[in-house]
């Protein structure tokens, strides 16, 4: 029998204990179960909110439209049924550090995509998570997916001190194809694909966490909003590793194309990193 492209993925997983944590105390705490609120704290786990996404797209519901907005997923399956799904279901998981690194990433790519798309913070009264705020949060899903599915394999890749290093690259796709047989990029198309998500995020997934690579010949305003929040990220302290953003010439020619209003936003955006929703985060040390 031949080998299965794609082999060995773990595209989904049960949510993590925090986050029913999160859910629990809300409930408990007796706050509305509201879905802009839900979606800040599911969007803690990617995995999570990329599952919720999967469902609320599910035939079953019978939409004429793709859902990619989480608010709007978890409005369509109800939040009461989705606080109990995520009690019910969620495990004590023990993460590698490579995972919760590209976790906290997505988390802050994600509120920064929404503020340069809305004007405000997702936790602020304003604007709920959206389209905008859904691309951020799975703009890596491919190379979060190969670092839960391969983590020894991943961390020895992603090693590279003088020691241990494997691959003296800035580009990661050919080690990834060598290890794996496939790259985050791929990764992120195909599971985008499997979830039936809309062609926007799917096409989003499908840069597997690298920036555009010639902004100029490209339209799409999601890819360059995602691009550009993605890079304030990793400015900012908030990237899995130095090495895991590696064009940041392409995401700097992306800039001039959002438009004026985005342009200027952008350093004030960066100036407001310490005080953002997700600031109680610790930074991850980058090589």
């Amino acid at each position: 029998m031949k080998p299965t492209l794609f082999t060995g993925l773990a595209l989904l997983r049960p949510p993590l204990g925090s986050v029913a944590e999160r859910v629990r105390n809300m409930i408990e705490t007796g706050l509305p179960l509201e879905a802009a609120t839900l979606a800040g704290i599911v969007a803690r786990d990617p995995f999570t909110a990329a599952g919720l996404l999967k469902r609320a797209n599910n035939a079953y519901y019978g939409l004429r439209n793709t859902v990619g907005s989480l608010t709007q997923a978890i409005d369509v399956l109800e939040p009461p049924s989705v606080a109990r799904m995520i009690m019910s279901t969620q495990e004590d998981i023990r993460e590698p550090e490579a995972v919760r690194a590209i976790r906290q990433e997505a988390f802050a790519t994600a509120h920064i995509a929404h503020r340069l798309a809305e004007g405000s913070w997702p936790s602020s009264t304003g604007t709920p998570p959206g389209m905008a705020f859904s691309a951020g949060l799975l703009f890596n899903y491919g190379t979060l997916v190969l670092a839960q599915s391969f983590p020894s394999q991943f961390g020895a890749m992603a090693d590279i001190s003088p020691q241990t290093i494997l691959f003296d690259t800035h580009d990661w796709r050919t080690p990834q194809q060598l290890l794996f047989g496939f790259d985050a990029a791929e990764t992120g198309a195909f599971a985008g694909l499997r979830f039936a998500l809309p062609t926007g995020l799917v096409d989003v997934m499908s840069l597997g966490g690298h920036p555009v690579a010639h902004p100029s010949t490209l339209s799409p305003f999601l890819h360059l909003l995602v691009s550009v929040a993605a890079q304030i990220a990793a400015d900012g302290g908030y990237a899995a590793t130095a090495s895991g953003f590696n064009d940041m010439e392409s995401a700097d020619a992306a800039r001039h194309l959002l438009g004026c209003q985005l342009e200027d936003a952008i350093e004030t955006v960066a100036a407001e990193l310490p005080s953002a929703p997700f600031s109680s985060f610790d930074f991850v040390a980058t090589h």
